[in-house]
C-alpha cells in the first residue's frame, strides 16, 4: 500500500490523499459485471456483502456506487473475490465533529442478509481494542490527518464500535 499527497500543499486548500493498493490483477467494477455472474455467484455474494454493510455502517461510509467494487472473476468453480474501495474521507466527510449520530449505510450488492456474516462482523468490530484502533489510526502522519480530524475520527470509530449491532439492525 501507498500512502500518497494528491495536492493541496497550501494550507488553505483542504489536502486529498490516498492509500492505494493492488487488489486483483484485472479487476472489473460491479457495475460492468452483475449481468454476466450466474445464479451461484450471485448468491456467493451475501456473506461479502453483508459483512461490507456492517464495516461501512462502522465507519459511515454512506457513498457507495457499483464502480467502487472491484470484483475478480475466477476460474475453476471458485466463487467472485470483491475489494471495496473509496474515493472519499468516508470518516471525515460525514462525521463534522465527535459522536456523530449516523445510521446504518445502504449496501449496492443485491444479495440477501447473511445473520451469520453480520453477527460476526459486528462482534469482531465490538471486540477491537480502543488502543489499536488509536495505534491504527495515529499511524497516518499529522500532514496527511491533520489532529482534528484524527480526533473526530478516534472518538467516533471507538464510539460506534459497541452499538454497531443496533446500527444494522441486529
Amino acid at each position: 500500500m501507498t500512502l500518497w499527497d494528491r495536492g493541496g500543499a497550501d494550507a488553505a486548500v483542504e489536502q486529498h490523499v490516498a492509500v492505494s493498493a493492488w487488489a486483483f490483477p484485472q479487476p472489473i467494477n460491479w457495475d460492468q459485471v452483475q449481468a454476466r455472474l450466474n445464479t451461484e455467484e450471485r448468491t456467493s455474494i451475501g456473506p461479502v456483502s453483508s459483512a461490507m454493510h456492517v464495516f461501512e455502517t462502522w465507519i459511515s461510509a454512506g457513498d457507495r456506487k457499483g464502480e467502487h467494487i472491484l470484483v475478480e472473476l475466477r476460474d475453476g468453480g471458485r466463487p467472485p473475490a470483491f475489494a471495496f474501495i473509496d474515493y472519499a474521507y468516508s470518516m471525515s466527510q460525514v462525521w463534522g465533529g465527535p459522536d456523530a449520530q449516523t445510521g446504518a449505510v445502504q449496501s449496492v450488492l443485491p444479495a440477501g442478509r447473511d445473520q451469520g456474516a453480520l453477527e460476526t462482523m459486528a462482534e469482531a468490530i465490538a471486540s477491537i481494542k480502543n488502543e489499536v484502533i488509536d495505534e491504527i489510526v495515529t499511524q497516518i502522519p499529522v500532514s496527511f490527518l491533520p489532529v482534528d480530524k484524527r480526533g473526530t475520527i478516534l472518538n467516533n470509530l471507538i464510539g460506534r464500535k459497541c452499538g454497531i449491532r443496533g446500527l444494522v439492525g441486529l
